[in-house]
């Protein structure tokens, strides 16, 4: 679901297919401080791959670009390379 347009119904269409699929739902918020938008993605990446890799349940993270650059960069970091 990567799009540039707003208002597309992407976030929501993610949590009903979370919800469906019984997965733990990660969601980091923007933050009012750019800075603290990366520790705070890190912290629920974290958290999910915890969740999914010892606890062995299905999670989805859902990120929204208005997170910043550095926090879309540490998200395909982990797409790639796991």
């Amino acid at each position: 679901l990567l799009s540039m347009g707003y208002c597309t119904g992407r976030a929501t269409l993610a949590r009903l297919a979370s919800f469906v699929a019984q997965c733990k739902l990660f969601e980091p918020k923007p933050q009012t401080l750019l800075e603290n938008n990366s520790s705070v993605v890190r912290s629920h990446i974290k958290q999910s791959c915890f969740q999914a890799g010892i606890n062995g349940k299905p999670t989805l993270l859902l990120v929204h670009e208005d997170l910043g650059e550095e926090c879309l960069q540490d998200v395909c970091a982990l797409m790639t390379e796991g």
